[in-house]
């Protein structure tokens, strides 16, 4: 499946997309510097996730369009 590079723990009440969100906002540095030898970053969803709002508030996060066609979502 890959290595984890990130872990982030939330309470109860904070949706599976809230949760993804706050986590990749913490570390959203790790993404504008990609190493240059990665050429795609691949997130693994299950079911209790929506792609399409997740799409939404990332995209709003993400400054530079040439790394946002550069993440992908992927489901089990």
């Amino acid at each position: 499946m890959g290595f984890p590079f990130f872990s982030h723990c939330t309470k109860a009440n904070v949706s599976d997309d809230q949760g993804l969100i706050e986590m990749l906002s913490v570390h959203i540095d790790y993404f504008k510097s990609k190493p240059v030898n990665i050429p795609k970053i691949t997130i693994l969803l299950d079911n209790g996730y929506h792609p399409e709002k997740l799409e939404q508030e990332l995209k709003k996060l993400v400054l530079a369009s040439v790394l946002w066609k550069e993440v992908e979502f992927t489901g089990f």
